[in-house]
């Protein structure tokens, strides 16, 4: 569940860092800003969880190398649609919090637990700010994503 927490922030990070430089026109300048803030301490959060929940209880944290070649097929492709874009990364941190939800119901240390908070409250905080400059276009679209309290496991 950890190594699938890793592919869904590696897929926030390259994601966010995709649209932002798609980004155009008169707001170009404050959705360039937002994507910078999601991408944020994602690789922190990456090293905190190899270093934390896989290297502190001696075991070996998964291979970048297999992280990126999931990352890579999970990851949306970037349209010409900026509103789009913020929605398929809505979607992401979306998947994110229900996974992380879903984690902290388990039966996991306290150190698990108190990581995985730390990243849940960022990556919520986030998925609030990219839902608010999204949801016009998904209200219009009738396009919606449910967070759930209880959580739900993601698997590639």
């Amino acid at each position: 569940m950890y190594k699938n927490l890793i592919i869904l922030l590696t897929c926030i990070k390259g994601y966010a860092k995709n649209i932002h430089y798609e980004v155009k026109g008169s707001a170009f300048y404050s959705k360039h800003l937002l994507a910078d803030r999601v991408i944020g301490d994602n690789q922190e959060f990456i090293d905190d969880i190899n270093e934390i929940l896989f290297l502190g209880v001696q075991k070996n944290p998964p291979l970048s190398e297999d992280i990126y070649k999931i990352a890579w097929t999970e990851m949306p492709l970037t349209t010409d649609n900026d509103q789009q874009n913020y929605t398929n990364l809505y979607e992401l941190l979306v998947k994110t919090v229900n996974h992380l939800n879903f984690i902290i119901h388990q039966d996991i240390s306290a150190a698990a637990g108190d990581l995985c908070g730390r990243i849940a409250s960022d990556i919520q905080q986030m998925t609030g700010l990219v839902w608010k400059q999204a949801y016009p276009y998904m209200e219009e679209n009738n396009i919606h994503f449910e967070i759930k309290e209880e959580g739900e496991e993601w698997t590639f």
